[in-house]
């Protein structure tokens, strides 16, 4: 989902006299990327001690930025353990804005 860029609006610097133009008054990006995580999970071992290794998806949209960034610790495939684990997630796009959504991933024993 993309955001609306707001009207281009022409900003005057009163003491030069300059006026930049609505072009560049629109390339700044101001706005932090959204960031969409799954739903908390749990997850009941099928073999009593087994490690459970997990895969998620996170999507990362940013109203400028085509390509924004995303990491997430522990990273999609890793090992979990019994037990509940946050995942937190930061989205970063190219002008240095960040949006940060985590959820939690719980594995219960097995019978």
């Amino acid at each position: 989902m993309h955001r609306s860029i707001p009207a281009l609006i022409t900003v005057a610097a009163l003491t030069t006299g300059i006026a930049a133009s609505p072009a560049a008054a629109a390339l700044v990006d101001t706005a932090a990327p959204l960031i969409a995580v799954p739903k908390d999970v749990v997850y009941k071992q099928k073999t009593r001690g087994a490690i459970v290794t997990m895969t998620y998806n996170v999507i990362v949209d940013d109203d400028l930025d085509p390509h924004p960034s995303v990491q997430c610790t522990p990273r999609s495939g890793s090992r979990f353990r019994v037990g509940t684990t946050k995942v937190a997630c930061t989205a970063k796009d190219k002008a240095g804005n960040t949006a940060r959504a985590s959820f939690r991933i719980t594995v219960k024993k097995a019978r």
